[in-house]
């Protein structure tokens, strides 16, 4: 006997496996893509999500920030930057923001503008 088969047999859980089991999934028909999901999300003026904003960005960024002084980091990538939200809490002395959206990068070029230790890139 099958896993799958004593699992179906099994009273309460056997009809729950049974409907969960049979039902194919069509993910990939339903859901675009990541780097469509970000371009869609920013261009109709999403956000980064919560963990770039409030205490989660906070958290994040003194630990990374204490990182980057204790082991002398002289750049950063990261891959995913986002609106920028999380970005102005880092000190790095030099960065590269890569993202799938060239919609919240052009909005990251025109927030940093100013800042020339920032670049952002298509990835």
């Amino acid at each position: 006997m099958s896993i799958k088969t004593f699992i179906k047999s099994i009273p309460v859980f056997g009809p729950l496996a049974k409907a969960l089991l049979g039902k194919k999934s069509h993910t990939n028909d339903q859901f675009p893509g990541s780097a469509n999901y970000w371009e869609n999300r920013y261009a109709q003026g999403g956000n980064s999500g919560a963990g770039s904003y409030n205490r989660l960005a906070e958290f994040k960024a003194e630990i990374i920030n204490d990182f980057v002084a204790k082991n002398k980091v002289q750049s950063v990538i990261e891959f995913g930057c986002g609106d920028g939200n999380q970005l102005e809490l880092a000190n790095y002395p030099k960065y590269l923001g890569l993202d799938v959206s060239e919609t919240i990068l052009e909005q990251c070029r025109v927030r940093f503008e100013k800042d020339l230790s920032k670049e952002f890139q298509l990835s």
